[in-house]
């Protein structure tokens, strides 16, 4: 049966027109993307890969990823299959970090399209297919999977998700698909710690599919032989996801420690604090969303008012009596059933994520898009049974206030790349100035503009991009060589110019009062017992400001934070909302 065939013709026009405007918003929206530098990670992680000139080398780096952490000694992550998809990138492309960006666009599209796929399987209607795949595409959360190349890492994560989800919503009539489903875990699990949640996802969406009102008899004896039932009908496939998981937490425990096997380093002790701070997970999902600007706002307060008017024409729909017990209904159920018990789980999971990852008021949004295919499902479910009009209404109301949530989300990430290249040129004549008396210079760098990662991690990489020492990233129309990039130790520009993030403030602060320790990090015989200057790098402006020099030797933590700060306040005031700086 064909498409045409199994959609109203009154619908057919709108499932179109609605598919059509998705991808030309998406499109216009990253538009920017392959003029773009590389942000936070991303200037240090490709000039690693970039430094293995043979294939031997390249895949040294690669088998490292699969056989121990991701970052090295001490890391707690173990992503080895997006890092080998970015190692390959890097190997064709070189550090053109637009045409690096493909894979994760090609990730991303590939994952609203399997939103749309499992919104059809639990409804069986294409219109909710069809929204679900454009709310998932147009999701103000996608930018930083998309422009940020290690973004990459949730991005297959929440491919492999859904896949698995696809896949064993199928396998109650075939094998394969139980397998193909427990391999897409195997995926996930391999790409993110976010994948964790993916075998109770399994369990839930069995459930929901499955036909409980077949069993009669008494309740408590219905219920018992309907989890019997179901049980017996789901062993395979809960069995294979059983065992995928607990070989990838052994494989944790052995390439990581025992006591590196949370992520986040958690102790058992600290389940409870966690379980109690899942609730204020989707209240930093929506202030980060509406911390954009005061448009972003307005389109999010559009777009919840529509979802929640959707919600109470269904109640109203049901306490009427309109729907009775038709398939919509059913459908209606099962899905929101479903989006709820996901949306708790990834809350559940991220319980520790507020208070762990927060940088001010910064929460990353990586971390909430293994919601999106619950959020994009539970906001078009609830047009199912609607009159037509009412319907359209609110699919257009939905799909205007999503993309112009995405067109306000995606341009700040566009000003804090200017920001990344302007900061690159604004330190080269610092550099040069303490390479010439000898100096050690100490600038304060944006580390977040908004939500966007815009130095967080990369303190030293954009020093030594600035200072020659490290492959520009991102320079279009050249591609640097090895051969042409300096990389002895005694020139190295981090030896003459340290670029300082707010959150790490704290710890400059103890570094810089051990001259011996900051002289063997640092490999210069010669360095001043402290740095010689400060400045501050205004966000916007083209060079950085001297603030002058002051010991922290002879000053106490909280002194040599507050003259920072008093500074900084003058000179910098953009930099004050992050971290250890913050007012």
């Amino acid at each position: 049966m064909r498409f045409g065939q199994r959609v109203g013709s009154e619908y057919r026009f709108t499932c179109i027109a609605v598919a059509l405007a998705a991808s030309v918003v998406w499109l216009w929206c990253y538009r920017y993307a392959f003029t773009m530098t590389g942000f936070a990670e991303d200037l240090g992680v490709v000039a690693q890969l970039q430094s293995s000139p043979t294939w031997a080398e390249h895949w040294a780096v690669i088998k490292e990823r699969w056989i121990g952490p991701l970052w090295g000694q001490g890391s707690t992550m173990w992503r080895p299959l997006p890092y080998s998809s970015l190692a390959l990138d890097v190997w064709w492309w070189g550090s053109d970090a637009g045409m690096l960006r493909l894979t994760n666009f090609a990730l991303h599209w590939l994952f609203a399209a399997g939103c749309g796929i499992l919104a059809h399987r639990l409804t069986q209607s294409a219109l909710v297919a069809v929204c679900s795949f454009a709310f998932a595409l147009l999701n103000p959360l996608q930018p930083e999977l998309n422009f940020w190349l290690v973004g990459r890492f949730d991005g297959w994560a929440n491919l492999a998700i859904v896949s698995s989800l696809i896949s064993a919503s199928y396998a109650q009539a075939s094998l394969r698909w139980a397998i193909a489903s427990a391999v897409c875990a195997l995926v996930a699990y391999a790409s993110k710690e976010s994948a964790v949640i993916v075998a109770p996802l399994v369990v839930a969406l069995r459930a929901t599919l499955y036909d409980w009102s077949s069993n009669r008899g008494s309740f408590v004896r219905t219920r018992l032989s309907a989890a019997h039932n179901f049980m017996r009908q789901e062993k395979v496939l809960f069995a294979l996801h059983a065992l995928i998981c607990i070989a990838y937490l052994v494989a944790r425990v052995k390439l990581l420690g025992a006591s590196k096997a949370d992520v986040l380093g958690r102790s058992s002790s600290e389940v409870l604090a966690i379980l109690s701070a899942s609730w204020q997970v989707p209240l930093a999902l929506i202030r980060n969303i509406a911390s954009i600007d005061t448009t972003s706002k307005a389109a999010l307060t559009v777009f919840i008012s529509a979802v929640a008017i959707a919600a109470l024409a269904q109640c109203w729909r049901r306490y009427s009596r309109q729907s009775g017990g038709n398939v919509s209904s059913a459908a209606l159920k099962r899905a929101i059933f479903f989006c709820l018990v996901w949306i708790a789980l990834v809350c559940v999971a991220n319980g520790a994520v507020v208070p762990t990852l927060a940088l001010g008021d910064v929460v990353p949004l990586r971390t909430f898009s293994t919601a999106v295919p619950a959020i994009a499902l539970f906001s078009a479910v609830l047009i199912l049974g609607m009159p037509v009009r009412l319907q359209r209404l609110i699919v257009f109301t939905l799909l205007l206030s999503a993309s112009l949530l995405l067109v306000r989300s995606t341009r700040p990430w566009h000003d804090a790349a200017i920001e990344i290249s302007s900061t690159e040129r604004a330190l080269v004549p610092i550099i040069a100035k303490h390479r010439a008396d000898g100096g050690l210079g100490v600038v304060l760098v944006a580390e977040y503009l908004g939500s966007v990662p815009t130095l967080v991690n990369a303190n030293a990489s954009i020093v030594r991009i600035a200072g020659g020492f490290q492959p520009p990233f991102m320079k279009p129309g050249t591609q640097p060589t090895i051969d042409n990039i300096v990389t002895s130790p005694a020139s190295d520009p981090v030896s003459y110019t340290l670029a300082m993030t707010p959150s790490a403030m704290e710890a400059w602060w103890g570094l810089f009062r051990s001259a011996d320790m900051l002289k063997r990090m640092l490999k210069r015989d010669d360095l001043p017992n402290e740095p010689t200057a400060f400045y501050c790098k205004p966000p916007g402006q083209p060079a950085v400001v001297a603030l002058g020099a002051w010991s922290a030797t002879a000053l106490s933590q909280r002194d040599w934070g507050n003259r920072w700060r008093e500074e900084v306040q003058t000179h910098c005031p953009q930099l004050l909302n992050v971290g250890a700086i913050r007012r």
